[in-house]
């Protein structure tokens, strides 16, 4: 971009600054165009949107507020309209829409957003929803399939503690989601049959090409800069809990550079069930596994040597900050 001021092009920065939002501060990544000759700071509207997805996804994972991709999987599985579903819950005809493109409920309409997960709420609510019986009960139907999904993804969570931590950058902003994670590898695994540091490498380049767009991650999981490239914690549990509840099938592999047999993975008895996912994630899981799927191990692993996350934190093991996702190549 050049500066309106001396026509030279500007150079592309990131500060980590304290933003103050409904009377808490947040650190956040500030994205900006420095002009060197006037020495001032510039932004168009593409940084100012990013920086303050950034924000508003912060103070929503503090919060536990749903995503803009929370609220389109949960429409979905409804099989409402976005104005049929903002008149289930009292919003005006638009607002529903309004929160899935990413806008910010207020305090009181946040309230109520978190309340989806409420059972007796939402069933409440459906009684109340001025349309036929049967319309109604096949509503139920479909809540409490949605509903079912949220409890067997809580019992998953349960298997993989994980510290909360105040630098939500480190996760993406998201909340840990094993059920959208197992889910991942099913995906990958009905493309390519290889061992976890393969897969490892293809969720990272899923989850930082994601944040990357939409400024949050898709599964929760942080990333360690390990040495043969950036791997999710105990990701030995993961693909335990995958194997268990049949995403996944475990079958040895003889690996001739180190003689031995490692475990490689291809597809369970479960399918990828596309309903946890919005529309834009589904893209992003289809498209990097589309691009990586004939990558060697050897390959994915030169690749996220390749990153700047990544040749930033080798040595250390440190976590590897989803800013990063901004400087992906």
């Amino acid at each position: 971009m050049k500066s309106p001021y001396t026509d030279k092009e500007m150079i592309l920065k990131i500060d980590y600054v304290d933003v103050e939002f409904r009377g808490e501060k947040y650190n956040v990544n500030e994205f900006y165009y420095y002009c060197e000759d006037s020495n001032k700071k510039l932004m168009n509207t593409e940084l100012a949107t990013r920086n303050e997805n950034q924000l508003y996804n912060a103070y929503r994972s503090k919060h536990s507020i749903p995503f803009p991709q929370d609220l389109e999987i949960f429409r979905n599985y409804l099989e409402l309209s976005t104005d049929k579903i903002s008149k289930l819950f009292g919003f005006g005809i638009n607002q529903w829409k309004q929160y899935e493109d990413g806008k910010m409920p207020n305090n009181s309409n946040s309230k109520i957003l978190k309340s989806i997960n409420n059972k007796e709420f939402v069933l409440n609510l459906i009684s109340d929803y001025e349309i036929t019986s049967e319309k109604k009960e096949n509503l139920k139907v479909k809540y409490n399939e949605f509903y079912k999904n949220m409890i067997y993804e809580k019992n998953l969570n349960s298997n993989y503690i994980v510290n909360e931590q105040d630098n939500y950058r480190l996760f993406g902003y998201r909340r840990l989601s094993l059920l959208k994670t197992i889910n991942i590898f099913n995906y990958i695994s009905t493309h390519i049959q290889k061992g976890k540091t393969a897969f490892n490498k293809i969720l990272f380049f899923i989850e930082f090409s994601y944040f990357k767009r939409y400024s949050s991650s898709i599964t929760g999981l942080s990333f360690r800069a390990m040495e043969r490239g950036p791997v999710p914690p105990r990701y030995d549990i993961l693909f335990n809990i995958a194997s268990i509840n049949g995403f996944v099938t475990e079958s040895e592999h003889w690996y001739d550079s180190i003689n031995d047999f490692v475990p490689y993975y291809s597809k369970g008895n479960e399918n990828f069930n596309k309903s946890l996912f919005s529309k834009s994630e589904v893209e992003i899981i289809e498209s990097i596994v589309n691009n990586l799927k004939n990558k060697t191990k050897e390959q994915l692993e030169e690749l996220s040597h390749k990153e700047q996350g990544w040749i930033d934190n080798r040595g250390s093991s440190e976590f590897i900050d989803f800013s990063y996702a901004y400087k992906l190549n």
